[in-house]
């Protein structure tokens, strides 16, 4: 799946390059989809993943989430791993390592047991950890209230 905050016009001019015959991937959303598989898109601030894959969580367990982002995690911040902008000095020296690490991880991830979000989390920055530990407080606040 591609879930990009490009516009459909750019989105569309990368896709003619990496798939021009539509087949690598399941699904394409882009900053102009406002509504997917009968679901209107969430007014919440990020890449909500429930917009491509339903409300059962056990439908995230298999999804890692790239973006160079970090506020992109905000709804679901355990399926992210947040890559670093890519740094063109860095390259002539050898140095700007990241699509290695990223593949890294996307190969760890794919033979990961049942749940990637456990692996993920070792890759968290500790901005990222504060966010995903907000996240579980907000919904268990969330539970609470729903079973009061």
């Amino acid at each position: 799946h591609i879930y990009t905050a490009a516009q459909r016009t750019y989105t569309e001019t990368v896709l003619n390059e990496l798939d021009p015959n539509r087949t690598l991937f399941a699904s394409v959303i882009h900053r102009d989809t406002q509504h997917f598989n009968g679901r209107q898109r969430s007014p919440l601030r990020g890449k909500d993943l429930t917009f491509l894959f339903g409300d059962d969580e056990s439908s995230l367990r298999r999804v890692v989430f790239f973006d160079d982002r970090l506020y992109n995690f905000e709804p679901q911040p355990s399926n992210g791993v947040h890559v670093r902008p890519y740094n063109e000095d860095a390259v002539e020296f050898g140095g700007d390592v990241e699509m290695a690490r990223v593949l890294a991880i996307a190969v760890l991830a794919f033979w990961a047991p049942s749940d990637v979000r456990p692996l993920l989390r070792q890759f968290q920055t500790p901005r990222h950890k504060c966010m995903e530990a907000e996240q579980q407080e907000l919904q268990a606040a969330t539970r609470a209230i729903k079973t009061e």
